[in-house]
This record gives C-alpha cells, structure tokens and sequence, in this order.
C-alpha cells in the first residue's frame, strides 16, 4: 500500500512524467494489489506480470529504472538484492541499523517508510541520480553481498555458535 499511494500521489502532480509499473502477479495480496491499484485510479500505469521463471524477471528487472521492493518488514528480500546485483536502484522501507549490523554498511536504498516520502523520492529522480542509484546498487553487491562476504560472515556466525 505505501508504494502504490506514494506513486498514486506523485502520477497526480506529475501527470507530465511518462510512467509504467510492472507488478508481480502472484502472492497472496495479488487480489488486493488489484483493487487498490484500480481505486487509486492508477491503472492505467500498470501491468501485471504473471509468474514465469527466472529470465522473464530479469528482463523486467533489466528495462526497469527503479526496482520497488518490500515496506513492512524493514528488509529488503532477494529481490531487492538481485535488482541492485543487476544495476538498478531500489526503494524500499530498510532498517538502517540492522543493515549495518548484518553488512557492516548501510544499504544504498532509496529508503522510503510512507507514502509521502516515496511521492518525495519519486519526484527527486532524474537521469543522473538513477545513474548515481545504479552505480552504487551494484558497487554495494560486489562489495557487500558477494559469495566471498556472505562466506565470511556466515563462517563468524558459526564459530560464535560453535564456541557457545
């Protein structure tokens, strides 16, 4: 909800900016999403993208400039981290604190927690701070999120574990 009222908020008064969603059509809210997308009357902007494997993700992930990920967990889920693996920014609702915990960094999210500040976030894109977005989604990947990283901070966890 707090993505699609925030870019409901931002297509009123931007009604000149060319926008196209495209939504997972699957889950459990699928229905949900559909109705709240219709009486925000931004249907028009979205299409549904139906389940199919892993290529027809990546294609929409690749053509996307801004990869909208989760608001309520405070996390961001694979598919936040294989939207920035593939160059594109995210937005997404990130407890900073723990990411800094869990990554020693924080995320270079475009870190929204409500529908005003995605509006905010929404209007403050332009060509370069996606470039900008982008550069660093990717950089933070390589650097923060790579097999050799992951293997490090798994195998700390596991010693902590082992030694209790």
């Amino acid at each position: 909800d707090i993505f699609f009222r925030g870019f409901a908020d931002f297509h009123q008064r931007h009604p000149d900016v060319e926008c196209a969603l495209r939504v997972a059509d699957w889950g459990v809210d699928r229905e949900a999403t559909r109705d709240l997308v219709g009486s925000l009357g931004i249907a028009d902007t979205v299409t549904f993208v139906p389940f199919g494997d892993k290529s027809v993700f990546y294609d929409n992930v690749k053509s996307a400039h801004l990869v909208v990920d989760q608001f309520s967990l405070g996390a961001v889920g694979l598919t936040a981290i294989e939207g920035m693996a593939l160059g594109r920014p995210v937005m997404a609702a990130v407890d900073q604190v723990a990411a800094l915990r869990a990554y020693g960094v924080e995320m270079p999210i475009l870190n929204c927690t409500n529908p005003a500040e995605v509006c905010r976030t929404l209007a403050s894109l332009n060509p370069a701070t996606i470039m900008a977005h982008s550069e660093a989604s990717s950089n933070w990947v390589r650097t923060h999120h790579s097999d050799e990283h992951i293997r490090e901070i798994l195998c700390g966890v596991y010693e902590t574990l082992y030694a209790q």
